[in-house]
């Protein structure tokens, strides 16, 4: 049983703009029956000002211990995929595995016509290229890029950004294909697209063959 003192306490708190859980556990009852003690109460404009910020800061907290949690998983995650690699040797076969695979999920796959490797990830972009040149004997002079842009991209930044990241020269890009879009939707930290292509079929070909060559070694 609640005593008289307990009841008018818990509305006193309420209208200094208490939250239920705080009158809860400064009172020692349970928040169920503080809700029906203060229904009734009528909260002053600072009273609700006060509960207002508070709800705020505990969605900040729970926003923030999120991000917290997120960046630990995302942690342990970089720590086993360390260790995995930690023995990882790049060699020419594991390059063509490498390669072979990233061209199976990203490239052209026709028999036909020129090697064509499409992708706005950098580093995916990075991997590809630079396996492939590591189990082919190429000529860098067959390489082209076109870039695929939005209009809030600036083409010679991007150009500059892609031939890094290709280390094929800007000289070897062809004119880029702007696509139209409202520039509502702009995306922070997006390159654009860029499409990599090697004038050499046999190559192309050599790649698409390795998945069911794999796959018969399973």
């Amino acid at each position: 049983m609640i005593s008289n003192h307990i009841k008018l306490q818990i509305k006193q708190l309420r209208q200094k703009g208490y939250s239920l859980r705080e009158i809860a556990k400064e009172c020692n009852v349970a928040q169920s029956t503080v809700s029906l003690l203060t229904r009734n109460v009528k909260l002053s404009i600072a009273a609700k000002a006060t509960l207002i910020k508070k709800t705020n800061q505990g969605r900040m907290k729970a926003v923030e211990s999120n991000i917290r949690k997120r960046k630990g998983r995302q942690n342990d995650a970089v720590l086993v995929a360390e260790d995995l690699l930690s023995n990882f040797l790049l060699d020419r076969d594991t390059a063509f595995l490498v390669a072979s695979i990233s061209y199976e999920c990203e490239g052209g796959k026709s028999n036909f016509g020129v090697l064509e490797f499409t992708n706005s990830d950098p580093l995916l972009v990075k991997i590809f290229l630079h396996t492939l040149r590591q189990s082919f004997d190429l000529d860098e002079s067959k390489f082209r890029v076109v870039m695929h842009l939005h209009g809030y991209h600036k083409e010679s930044e991007e150009k500059l950004f892609w031939s890094k990241v290709t280390a094929v020269p800007e000289t070897q890009f062809t004119k880029t294909f702007n696509k139209k879009e409202s520039g509502i939707n702009i995306k922070d930290g997006y390159r654009g697209c860029v499409q990599i292509k090697y004038f050499d079929v046999r190559i192309k070909r050599t790649l698409l063959a390795s998945k069911q060559l794999l796959a018969n070694k399973m």
